[in-house]
């Protein structure tokens, strides 16, 4: 894990700390296609049912519509 220490706020405004990220290659497969994308996930300490949290950066480059 690299050390990444400035705060990022949840979606009611409360402060979440950070205790840093990690660096990771995804591979999204259909059938015969491949896209593999480099991708940071920052590591923070939450009581949520979320595993995962995708921002507008990385939908828009799967090309997701919203």
């Amino acid at each position: 894990m690299i050390p990444y220490d400035k705060p990022i706020y949840g979606f009611s405004g409360e402060r979440v700390c950070t205790k840093g990220y990690i660096a990771l290659h995804i591979v999204f497969r259909e059938g015969n296609q491949k896209k593999t994308i480099p991708m940071r996930f920052l590591v923070v300490e939450a009581h949520t049912s979320y595993n995962v949290i995708l921002g507008r950066p990385f939908l828009n480059t799967m090309g997701v519509v919203v």
